[in-house]
């Protein structure tokens, strides 16, 4: 089915003089926050935008894309998105500045944005989601149970210091975790700069804790909020929303559709569906009549498979990264799998892992590692397995002769 890419074949050759900005369009803007613009787009926002066509050659200079394309990861489709945006009339002329990306390890911080120039004199400013950092998916998490977190004031700080024309314009945007950035910086932005936004979009952006949408402050830019959920939406629905939203169709099942190029495009705007599908349990009837205590319950677990969702995502781009010369995948069976496998094809040999986001050991995170059956075919392909390992989040040990290492262990010794 069509998406964004198709969106620029068919519409790439319109001015926004000749069809004014639209959803989709705010979904390719956001997209350019996954894009690593270090070194060709400078953070100081009273430089010199950087043209799109300019930034996207400087860089594929420096970028290969057989090792983009090779990435374990939901937005490694961006730089590629950014490519086609330059080939078009529609956004060949944007320009961008005032790019940051900023990791703290230590207070769980992740944080990157840019500001996108539009040929209609507007401001697109664009968060990025969640990257494939082990800082970053911590965030993710903290929304759950801290009133803000330090992403979401630092998003607060970008906006106010990124609109620098006090008459400009202003759209603000993003995919994921981004999402729920441009909204939160928008509410708590300076008063001056909320009255130049005209809209805030959060593309299946995480909601807030309750306090924080029922406040005065929420409630007052409540109108000019925009949230686009997929039809089976987990991350999305996660967390509280008072703003209505729209439902579009993805090509993708399950939390696959959190992929913003499996979004299906028609025309200038989304395919759209009536309603959330029922397996979106955060708007199931059935869910809403639960208990406060349920409800969080559900939540938690839906967290939880999130969270070993991504952590598996990591720990496998990481790896592969880390090691060019092996080859790093998933290796399944009719029952079960090996969350991942690294194969040596110049030594013969591989090592297996399970990765678990989980602070306990149980013998049922390794029963697939002990598995003869399992083993015997993964040798027979792939040579003797020399380690069999869990990566969790405790401290590294040994248990029924499976090597427990700390994930955070593992990731610093691939640097």
């Amino acid at each position: 089915m069509a998406n964004i890419m198709d969106y620029m074949d068919w519409r790439g050759d319109l001015s926004f003089e000749a069809d004014e900005f639209n959803e989709v369009d705010n979904l390719i803007l956001a997209q350019l926050a996954y894009v690593d613009f270090e070194g060709i787009v400078t953070a100081e926002e009273n430089a010199p935008a950087v043209p799109l066509k300019e930034a996207s050659g400087q860089f594929w200079e420096k970028n290969d894309k057989d090792e983009i394309l090779a990435r374990v990861s939901m937005t490694k489709s961006a730089p590629f998105v950014m490519e086609k945006m330059a080939e078009t009339k529609r956004f060949s002329d944007v320009k961008l500045r005032c790019y940051v990306n900023e990791i703290r390890d230590e207070e769980q911080f992740q944080f990157s944005a840019v500001c996108v120039e539009l040929p209609d004199d507007s401001l697109y400013v664009a968060f990025r989601g969640t990257d494939n950092t082990i800082t970053g998916w911590r965030e993710d998490f903290n929304m759950g149970y801290l009133s803000e977190t330090p992403g979401q004031l630092r998003a607060v700080e970008y906006l106010n210091r990124a609109v620098t024309d006090k008459k400009q314009r202003v759209r603000v945007g993003g995919h994921s975790k981004g999402g729920n950035f441009a909204v939160y910086a928008s509410v708590k932005c300076d008063p001056q700069i909320q009255n130049q936004i005209l809209n805030v979009y959060s593309n299946d952006g995480p909601g807030f804790r309750s306090d924080m949408v029922e406040s005065t402050e929420y409630q007052r830019m409540l109108p000019k909020l925009h949230t686009i959920l997929p039809e089976s939406s987990i991350v999305g629905m996660l967390l509280e929303h008072q703003e209505s939203f729209e439902v579009v169709k993805s090509s993708n099942s399950g939390i696959q559709q959190h992929d913003a190029m499996s979004w299906e495009v028609l025309g200038r705007s989304f395919v759209h569906v009536d309603q959330v599908a029922a397996q979106s349990l955060l708007l199931d009837e059935t869910f809403s009549a639960l208990s406060l205590a349920e409800r969080t319950a559900v939540q938690q677990r839906i967290l939880t498979e999130i969270k070993g969702r991504m952590l598996e995502d990591i720990v496998l781009l990481e790896t592969k990264l880390a090691n060019p010369k092996k080859q790093v995948f998933v290796l399944q069976f009719p029952v079960g799998e090996f969350d991942m496998v690294v194969f040596d094809p110049e030594a013969g040999s591989c090592r297996i892992f399970e990765i678990k986001h989980s602070e306990e050991a149980a013998p049922q995170q390794y029963c697939h590692l002990i598995d003869e059956q399992k083993c015997a075919q993964t040798e027979h392909r792939y040579g003797p397995i020399t380690g069999k390992f869990v990566l969790y989040r405790r401290e590294s040990q040994v248990i029924d002769g499976i090597q427990y290492q700390n994930v955070e262990e593992y990731l610093r010794s691939l640097a």
